[in-house]
């Protein structure tokens, strides 16, 4: 390891041509030079070697004013993998890279301003990974880069995973358990934000009736040609224009796997729906930008900050995820605003609208995609589920929309029988129903009115809704009026971490579980 870097504040363009060839003399000359010597060595006396390279965090990304730097030491990772291909068959040879995080040395010291050098650890953090660099066994560590913030992590994870992985956790969702108990009280499961009424019940007469045919046993057919073609007729889109997944949370881990890449950027709003988004960007190593909401519960006028997001994109953004109707905070962009912001992205940008609360919207403030992803310069993707509006989320059916290039693109990584038979059956029922739709449509639309003028009367901050949600400023404990709920069999959402201050929502349910709500509310 030379831990040398470049002349600083130099563009990769201003270097001359010896500034250049000092760094590579130093950082891949000497190691290639160093390892030749040694590996010659140890084949004329039979003596086994390890060769541990130190490389850097930077190969990942690069950074500004370390051109120099960068390239050595993506070479060096070159050597590493070199040798390592042709020392396969030979077992005196191992060979191992790391790429530490920066920690205080006079490299650090000259480069990064003193607030950030300081924030840094000292050296002896890494001595695990060099540790288990010198002594692990050939086949766990030849030609592998190990990415030491990773194995301080996790250890275990990082030398059996690739990339970030090691950073990521099981996703493990705390939910409370719904009991038949709560059922007998008049209760309701709200926590994920589903229609009230649960799945129509055509799909369960139609299920019903094929539970025991043999047909649905079988694979299912691999190109959901009858569900394709009713959203098809639904959207007023091509058939080919649609991609499906299991569940939207698995087109958007593909949208991101796909549309985005390391050296770029993908921006999102703050807040926005984590759950996915996140341990997606994280697990392959993107790390997003997030633009704030403006306005206030207070003024009833939050909303994405669109200009925000247009500033923020540069030659290297590749994917821009919107909510809208948004999780979190229930509001919407205007129809014409939304035009207009799609019709100033770029081309090299992908746009990914998740319309996961559409159909709770009011019809003439919803956007029509459909038309626009014709019209605009960027990759328009909507995005849709089968799990709110029409409660099928046991099902996990969703679907994106786009043009035929974007969807083909998308389709690289979808998997054969992404969605079981029954699954394709009922979703296509469900879409079917119409009268259902319009039940639920016209109950969300009234109780959710309802429920926003009670509010306005007891003086409760809240903001307008095109959702099945309603965020209102919480004028007691939020965990309190969680747990009184829970007493009456009520499970509520529990969104605050997303929202900050007292801020909480309320699933819009049937009228007897809003109002055992709105009478708690009216007590404090």
């Amino acid at each position: 390891n030379a831990a040398v870097s470049s002349s600083n504040h130099k563009k990769i363009w201003e270097l001359t041509g010896n500034e250049l060839q000092q760094i590579l003399q130093t950082n891949i000359i000497g190691p290639f030079l160093c390892s030749k010597e040694v590996i010659q060595w140890a084949k004329k006396n039979r003596h086994h070697i390890r060769i541990i390279n130190v490389s850097s965090g930077i190969v990942d990304k690069g950074a500004p004013y370390l051109g120099a730097y960068t390239i050595s030491k993506m070479g060096l990772e070159g050597l590493t993998i070199s040798v390592a291909n042709d020392a396969i068959d030979d077992r005196l040879i191992s060979i191992v890279s790391i790429k530490p995080r920066s920690v205080r040395t006079y490299m650090t010291k000259s480069f990064f301003p003193k607030k950030e050098y300081l924030a840094m650890d000292y050296p002896d953090v890494l001595a695990p990974v060099f540790l288990y660099a010198a002594t692990a066994q050939r086949n766990e560590i030849l030609g592998k880069s190990l990415d030491e913030p990773c194995f301080s992590a996790d250890p275990g994870a990082a030398i059996t995973m690739e990339n970030k992985l090691p950073l990521i956790q099981p996703l493990k969702m705390q939910t409370p358990v719904y009991r038949s108990e709560y059922r007998d009280k008049g209760g309701a499961y709200m926590h994920f934000l589903q229609n009230p009424f649960g799945f129509c019940p055509s799909v369960v007469e139609v299920l019903s009736k094929v539970v025991n045919n043999p047909s649905v046993h079988q694979y299912p057919d691999p190109n959901y040609t009858q569900l394709r073609e009713a959203i098809s007729a639904y959207l007023n889109v091509d058939p080919s224009d649609i991609s499906f997944g299991t569940g939207s949370s698995e087109l958007i881990d593909r949208a991101i796997r796909i549309f985005a890449s390391k050296r770029g950027n993908i921006i999102i709003t703050k807040p926005t729906w984590a759950h996915v988004v996140w341990p997606s960007c994280i697990k392959y190593d993107f790390l997003p930008i997030e633009v704030p909401y403006t306005g206030s519960v207070k003024r009833k006028n939050i909303k994405h900050d669109l200009q925000g997001i247009l500033d923020a994109i540069n030659d290297w953004t590749k994917l821009v995820y919107l909510v809208n109707p948004c999780n979190p905070t229930g509001s919407i962009v205007e129809k014409e605003e939304l035009r207009s912001f799609l019709r100033q992205i770029p081309s090299h940008v992908t746009v990914l609208i998740d319309e996961a609360y559409i159909e709770f919207c009011e019809p003439e403030k919803r956007l029509n995609l459909a038309l626009e992803y014709k019209e605009v310069n960027c990759r328009l993707i909507g995005l849709r589920t089968f799990s709110k509006f029409f409660a099928l989320s046991g099902f996990r059916v969703g679907y994106a929309y786009g043009n035929p290039d974007t969807i083909n693109y998308l389709e690289r990584l979808s998997l054969t029988f992404n969605i079981s038979s029954m699954s394709q059956l009922a979703a296509l029922t469900a879409l079917k129903d119409k009268a259902f739709q319009e039940k639920v449509y016209k109950h969300n639309f009234s109780e959710r009115k309802r429920i926003c003028e009670e509010l306005d009367q007891m003086d409760i901050p809240n903001m307008p809704s095109q959702t099945n949600f309603i965020v209102f400023d919480c004028p007691m404990d939020r965990e309190k009026m969680r747990l009184e709920m829970m007493k009456e069999g009520i499970f509520m959402p529990n969104i605050d971490a997303a929202l900050g201050g007292n801020l909480t929502a309320t699933a819009v349910g049937l009228y007897e579980h809003n109002q055992k709500i709105l009478n708690l509310l009216s007590k404090y």
